[in-house]
């Protein structure tokens, strides 16, 4: 048997020296080790350093110096719509978060079957998506992160100012806000393991409500505020007030297991920023605060990072609060318990009131800070003496 174990991207091999062929669907195109059989009926063993993406038209070179062609192979797809191509942006986050491998393009996204995600389409009745059954899916991208740095850079519904960002800084915000961001946020149900135990919540219209009322009235519009004026003050180089904000930040808790579930993931994010992307800002904030006896903020720290590395407030903000919000959700089916699918179209319709809230903490200074969401803060504060608890708050 005879084995591959150069990789040639197309444009850099001679396409007419091939003396053969491979067709591989979407996952084989992506492996490191895996025996193959070409089209020509020889078995091949590919071993290569490392796993490529693969895409149609590469080669790959066998050790006797022969070329074969990579051929992407027909699969069945299915196509998504949406008249508004910020819901097609947000829904290719949504299957980024899943690792679901998708194709972008600018109004369209193309999947391949997936009952889950095709019942949420056809439950939100947003969306317009049909078969395709004889296409390959090409350039595909399975990390959330990448998702959204290609759905920006190819200005996807977006401003200027944003379609300029360096998609960097984009794979950064999204990593610091992805769940494998160690920050623990996955402990911590902001008081609703209490309102399930108690009945308020029960299924995903109840979640809805109560996440809505948080998030435009409670904790979440707070954070919203905190995130904007750090952000705000760090733009500006106002460092004697950013410390302000961070300390008020602090303090802004109505329960304490509130400010454990702020200040902890907070000082998990403020560190692990400074040992994968330092920042003297970032220092000086961590030291000063350290001085001060202050715990720091989430909020506040993802706001000055995100000022650091240039990324408008506008797309930060609404990242920061659907990132909260998503976090909750999750933590809603786990108790209730609810479907995946639920899940997912409970996120689905909060995307107004994230886009609501992420409008007012832009607009609002500190002095516009206030709760009206005292049903959250009782249920925060029945859950610390609750009897069985799989959560921190």
């Amino acid at each position: 048997m005879h084995c591959a174990s150069i990789y040639r991207p197309a444009g850099h091999w001679p396409k007419e020296q091939a003396a053969g062929s491979v067709t591989l669907d979407f996952d084989a195109r992506h492996r490191r080790r895996i025996r193959l059989t070409t089209d020509q009926g020889e078995d091949v063993l590919l071993e290569l350093p490392k796993a490529v993406a693969m895409a149609d038209g590469d080669a790959l070179q066998l050790e006797d110096g022969r070329l074969l062609k990579v051929r992407a192979a027909a699969e069945p797809l299915v196509e998504v719509r949406h008249k508004d191509p910020d819901q097609l942006m947000r829904l290719a986050w949504h299957l980024g978060n899943r690792h679901l491998p998708t194709e972008i393009r600018h109004d369209v996204l193309h999947i391949r079957p997936d009952h889950v995600i095709e019942d949420m389409l056809h439950r939100s009745k947003r969306f317009l998506y049909a078969w395709r059954l004889r296409s390959s899916l090409k350039g595909a991208l399975t990390a959330a992160t990448a998702i959204i740095a290609t759905t920006i850079t190819r200005g996807i519904g977006m401003s200027d100012e944003r379609s300029r960002l360096p998609p960097l800084a984009l794979l950064r915000l999204q990593s610091w806000l992805s769940p494998a961001f160690p920050t623990g946020a996955y402990s911590y149900s902001h008081g609703l393991e209490w309102a399930v135990e108690a009945g308020h919540v029960a299924d995903r219209k109840s979640l809805v409500d109560w996440l809505e009322a948080d998030l435009c009235y409670g904790s979440g519009r707070n954070d919203g505020i905190f995130f904007s004026e750090a952000w705000r003050r760090t733009q500006t180089n106002d460092l004697a007030n950013l410390i302000e904000v961070a300390e008020l930040a602090g303090a802004f808790r109505g329960t304490s297991e509130f400010a454990l579930e702020s200040s902890q993931q907070g000082a998990a994010c403020l560190a692990t920023l400074r040992q994968a992307w330092p920042d003297h800002v970032l220092d000086w904030l961590s030291e000063t605060l350290r001085e001060r006896q202050v715990q720091p903020a989430l909020a506040v720290v993802l706001g000055v990072a995100s000022a650091r590395q240039g990324i408008p407030v506008g797309l930060a903000l609404p990242a920061f609060l659907q990132s909260y919000v998503a976090n909750l959700v999750t933590a809603g089916v786990r108790l209730i318990p609810l479907g995946q699918t639920d899940g997912q179209l409970a996120i689905a319709e909060l995307e107004a009131a994230v886009q609501a809230a992420s409008r007012q903490g832009e607009g609002c200074t500190i002095d516009d800070l206030g709760s009206a969401a005292f049903m959250v803060d009782l249920a925060s504060m029945a859950h610390e003496t609750q009897y069985t608890r799989l959560f921190r708050s």
